[in-house]
């Protein structure tokens, strides 16, 4: 293939590359089946844009989704002898909008099989790792293009096919509600993340809060109560991802950090620090500088290492940690959606309940006195002395040996510092929580003060 240098670094990767290509070609019909089938899911784009899941999946499982490398047009290209810049890049773009909106819709199709007989249907992502690998090439190309078209034509172009984009709600301070209506409505979702920070049967949780709710107590107060009612135990994986951009349909995993964390002791141990590479094309690109200033990650430093996307080793050490586990992150969300997109077995895993996910930033919403906005890690950190003068300089790593920190004052936005961080700093809420509670105290206190 002509793109074959652009689309992985490695002989092994390109030979993933081709693995996802078949399955994905085998398994388009049965997509097209789920996502046709689950119209509830079905986004704007796919709807007003006529998106035929198997064409795409066909589509992009036999050739490449972008259409031109380094502004100069492929063979598959339209009219390529005469395709420009501007042309190229409306090209792309309309392709990769199209796709990324199918992304999302499988995406969310994936997750919401319940059933034995909906998960037999799709019994493999792989089409949707093979759609993200694509889309991110696409995409690295646009930016390309971009560079010859100038943003302004390029923002042009990406209006004429989404539409102009709603201004922004101006940010108001105000204090954050504990629960949603819909979490109100249906706790199911709350017990089960206290069961997990608890190590305990989740129906034991249900039956403790719905007995303080039949005493009198409120709904609301009965659940924040049960956080502090027992002690944290057991072990839990935190994990944390920095990437190139906020979206998997463009960028890239480059940092990874990951722990096992004690929540009896309150102690990290088989700590794990990695780095992984970008495209050839992004390398030479280079890396957005609102992210480079973010975390000090550069193409430069990430020379010669191998896409996280295209090594499955890489991808097998991140599924050994997980796999059987809790996995806990802030705004776990994002976590979720590059594992699965890029990380083999990892949304097989999800949905069978194989690894399951805590998200800290939601116990802080749910549990924490601090009714403001200040959910971010940093915040959350820096509130509960996991960024204090007490933190660890080190971790134990897998072989027991102490793994130095690069730790600093405020959130490092990298991959170990932030996991242990995290996980130093929901252990520490959750304790004070239940020496409130062991102290005869009420657990939900509200602090509506601004800091």
């Amino acid at each position: 293939m002509e793109f074959r240098n652009i689309i992985a670094r490695t002989d092994a990767g390109f030979a993933y590359f081709e693995r996802l290509a078949s399955a994905t070609q085998a398994d388009a019909d049965v997509w097209a089946r789920a996502v046709g089938g689950a119209s509830v899911f079905l986004t704007d784009d796919l709807l007003n844009l006529g998106v035929d899941v198997r064409d795409v999946l066909t589509v992009v499982s036999n050739e490449p989704l972008r259409i031109s490398i380094e502004g100069q047009p492929m063979q598959n290209a339209a009219d390529p002898l005469h395709a420009d810049a501007e042309q190229l890049y409306a090209q792309t773009f309309r392709r990769w909008h199209q796709s990324a909106s199918l992304a999302h819709t499988m995406e969310r199709v994936w997750y919401a099989a319940r059933t034995p007989a909906d998960m037999d249907a799709l019994p493999s992502a792989d089409a949707l790792r093979l759609l993200t690998w694509q889309l991110r090439d696409a995409h690295d190309e646009l930016d390309w293009l971009a560079r010859e078209v100038g943003e302004e034509t390029a923002a042009r172009i990406r209006e004429s096919v989404t539409g102009p984009q709603p201004p922004r709600t101006p940010y108001t301070k105000q204090p954050m509600p504990r629960f949603k209506p819909w979490e109100m409505r249906k706790p199911w979702l709350i017990y089960e993340e206290i069961a997990e920070l608890q190590n305990r049967d989740v129906q034991d949780v249900r039956t403790a809060v719905e007995h303080r709710v039949s005493d009198g107590m409120t709904l609301e107060e009965s659940l924040v109560t049960e956080y502090g009612a027992h002690p944290t135990a057991g072990v839990l994986v935190g994990i944390d991802l920095e990437t190139t951009g906020l979206s998997p349909a463009s960028d890239y995993i480059v940092d990874a950090g990951w722990e096992r964390f004690d929540m009896t002791g309150g102690r990290g141990f088989d700590a794990h620090r990695e780095q992984y590479g970008v495209s050839i094309e992004r390398a030479a690109l280079g890396l957005r500088e609102a992210t480079v200033e973010l975390n000090g990650i550069t193409a430069e430093s990430l020379a010669g290492l191998v896409p996280f996307q295209e090594d499955l080793a890489a991808q097998r050490e991140v599924m050994d940690a997980l796999s059987g586990a809790v996995m806990v992150a802030h705004n776990a969300n994002f976590e979720k959606k590059f594992l699965t997109g890029n990380c083999a077995g990892f949304a097989e895993a999800v949905r069978a309940g194989d690894i399951r996910i805590l998200d800290s930033r939601k116990v802080g919403v749910h549990s924490d006195d601090y009714r403001f906005r200040g959910f971010r890690l940093d915040d959350y950190a820096r509130r509960y002395g996991a960024l204090g003068d007490d933190r660890e300089r080190a971790v134990a790593d897998a072989d027991g040996e102490p793994l130095a920190l690069d730790q600093g004052a405020s959130e490092r936005h990298l991959g170990l510092e932030d996991a242990h961080i995290m996980m130093r700093a929901m252990f520490n809420q959750q304790k004070a929580l239940h020496d409130r509670y062991l102290a005869g105290e009420p657990v939900m206190k509200d602090d509506v003060s601004e800091e």
